[in-house]
């Protein structure tokens, strides 16, 4: 879990083994946000919000990166060092 400033983030698995989630709801009220659920990203296990993109990394060390605004526009990649 990660929480900034107005913002709380949860990421976890699903019921199958490649199964992951990322969600963002407000701090304050609870109410979710947005809810990204996917069938084969494999479990999410590390979660950041750094400035406006929430990062999430899964079991494989690849990184998702989430707009908050806009997480439609997420992108994946491997951790860079």
């Amino acid at each position: 879990m990660a929480e900034g400033a107005d913002l709380l983030v949860q990421v976890g698995e699903g019921g199958m083994g490649g199964d992951g989630f990322v969600a963002a709801s407000d701090r304050a009220s609870k109410k979710l946000l947005w809810l990204a659920f996917f069938e084969n990203s494999n479990p999410f296990l590390n979660v950041e919000i750094a400035g406006d993109v929430i990062e999430a990394q899964n079991n494989h060390s690849i990184d998702w990166r989430f707009p908050i605004a806009t997480p439609e526009n997420v992108s994946v990649g491997e951790r860079k060092s």
